[in-house]
This record gives C-alpha cells, sequence and structure tokens, in this order.
C-alpha cells in the first residue's frame, strides 16, 4: 500500500465520522494560532536575554573593579591593622597615582535610568567617594603629635568605611542577581 491510497483512505475514513472533519480543522487552527504566538513572541525573548546578558556584564564589571580596587586598598588596611603608620600614609600615595576606582568612576557617568538598580548607583557612589576620601589623607599631613593621631585615627575610620561601602555593594549586587 502506497501512501497516496493511505492518504486517501484516511481522509475518507474522516469524511464518513459525522462532524470529525471539523473538529480535526478547529484543532488544526488552535495549533496554528499557538504556533504563530509562539513564533511571534521569538524576538521579545531573544531581546528579554540580551537585556539579562547586558545587566550580567555590568554587574560583574562593576564587582571586578570594586573587588580590585579593594584589593589595592588592602596595602593600607594591612598597614593600619598592624599600626604601621609611616607604610599606610606611603600606601595612600601610591593608591592615588594608580587612580583606582576609575572604571566604577567611569560608571557613575552612566544615567541613572540604565542602571538595574538605584541602590547600586548609590552603593557605588558611596564606595568611589570613601575611596577618594581615603585616597586624600596623604594631603598635608600634621606636624604635631596629637595631630597625627587624629589623622590617623581618619585613616582608619575611612579605610572602614571603604571595606562596609564594599560589603553593602556586594549585597546588592548579590540581590539583584538572585532577582534576576
Amino acid at each position: 500500500m502506497d501512501l497516496c491510497c493511505f492518504g486517501t483512505q484516511a481522509l475518507d475514513w474522516i469524511e464518513a465520522r459525522n462532524g470529525l472533519a471539523a473538529w480535526l480543522q478547529a484543532l488544526g487552527a488552535i495549533v496554528g494560532i499557538g504556533i504563530a504566538i509562539w513564533a511571534g513572541g521569538a524576538p521579545a525573548r531573544h531581546e528579554l536575554r540580551m537585556a539579562r546578558a547586558k545587566r550580567e556584564d555590568f554587574l560583574t564589571a562593576i564587582s571586578d573593579a570594586a573587588r580590585f580596587t579593594m584589593e589595592s586598598h588592602r596595602s593600607v588596611g594591612d598597614a593600619i591593622a598592624q599600626e604601621r603608620w609611616f607604610e599606610a600614609m606611603a600606601s595612600l600615595g601610591v593608591l592615588k597615582q594608580v587612580n583606582t576606582g576609575a572604571i566604577l568612576k567611569k560608571a557613575l557617568r552612566e544615567p541613572l535610568s540604565t542602571w538595574p538598580s538605584a541602590t547600586l548607583f548609590v552603593c557605588v557612589q558611596n564606595y568611589v567617594f570613601c575611596m577618594a576620601s581615603l585616597a586624600a589623607m596623604d594631603k598635608a599631613p600634621p606636624t604635631d603629635e596629637s595631630g597625627w593621631n587624629t589623622h590617623l585615627l581618619l585613616i582608619r575610620s575611612r579605610y572602614e568605611a571603604v571595606a562596609m561601602s564594599k560589603e553593602r555593594l556586594d549585597d546588592e549586587i548579590a540581590r539583584l542577581r538572585a532577582v534576576g
């Protein structure tokens, strides 16, 4: 039995059943509409995937830049923790020359509407501010002992502010990644 004869016999069988042809035609129309809707949504699904990938790239760039900057500042933190003040002051001068955080500063020039969240923008802004205030501590060091004690306490508190703002930044990035 060849395919042509089978097709003819199948059509004859369907037409012999009362109303079956109409039901099959309706079912075919519904399946066709479903396929058209699914195919029509393909560009939107592609655009959504691209937006998610762009967002993830942005979050990764911010996270990597913040991590690199924090690692650059770690020499200051280590010197502060061990109360090696001269080394801490020297490290601050080096940080200024290296211009850590340039990627973060550049990202802050982007409009807020392009950021995944306003909270992330504020976290990065705070982090950059804390880093800048820490790096500025090498300007005009005090000349007397009480001035040095105050200056060193400020360095310590600003370093701690950098570390805390980095933690908030990491928490916001983790929250945004969890949301998807």
